[in-house]
């Protein structure tokens, strides 16, 4: 081939390069990461329905995996209602009430830079990153331009209270969704613990059963532990 794409790098087009190498690398760090700190978060939210089940189990008003799982998701249900009300309750009414504005004063993408709530943020034109000089010869790597620095706007004002309430109760939604598939989990997993003698995190000095029944409860602990649970 006679014609060949050629790439011509000058010292500031390697240094552009090398900073967007290494901004690409801590990206795949940070989400590396996050996965991580999801793992240990659902891992803690889901240890939290332990505290709900642990007397149906001690008092043996519970004898089987089946009736545990039925009475422990009952409970999981409950404790999602309780949590997530609230934010799903942000998230309708902040719907309603841009819907409300849109009708009396127009609708406009709330998250416009010009008359949204793209007004308070930096925002770059990542689209002139890499341009083709004039003689077609190579291509050039430019910085992105900053296209809007924040400042108010008065036509955004609805924006400024629709988008944080909106995006803010949805998170906090996401996070009781998420907070309610660990405890399903959770269930799962300790009903198959609980009734074959893996109980998880068990206390030394307490005796644990197959099938507890109140005639078969396990023995006082003498060390006056205040723990009161089994997981």
């Amino acid at each position: 081939m006679n014609n060949l794409f050629l790439i011509q790098l000058t010292e500031s087009d390697k240094r552009i390069i090398f900073v967007l190498l290494a901004v690409f690398i801590l990206l795949l760090v940070l989400v590396a990461y996050i996965g991580y700190l999801i793992t240990k978060i659902m891992k803690w939210q889901g240890k939290k329905i332990n505290n709900h089940v642990t007397d149906v189990v001690m008092s043996g008003v519970i004898t089987n995996e089946s009736d545990f799982k039925k009475y422990a998701k009952k409970k999981n249900w409950w404790l999602f209602y309780h949590q997530a009300r609230i934010p799903a309750l942000i998230v309708v009414l902040s719907v309603v009430f841009y819907i409300i504005v849109s009708s009396i004063a127009g609708f406009k993408n709330p998250f416009d830079r010009y008359t949204g709530f793209g007004t308070l943020l930096f925002i770059w034109d990542f689209s002139t990153i890499i341009t083709t000089p004039e003689s077609g010869a190579g291509v050039l790597i430019n910085w992105p331009a900053l296209v809007n620095t924040p400042h108010l706007v008065k036509e955004a004002w609805s924006s400024y209270i629709f988008v944080p309430a909106f995006i803010g109760g949805a998170i906090w939604y996401l996070i009781s969704v998420q907070a309610f598939i660990a405890r399903h989990l959770q269930i799962n997993k300790l009903g198959q613990k609980i009734y074959n003698e893996q109980i998880e995190h068990y206390v030394p000095g307490q005796q644990v059963y197959n099938n507890p029944s109140p005639t078969n409860n396990p023995p006082e602990d003498n060390n006056n532990n205040d723990n009161g649970t089994i997981f």
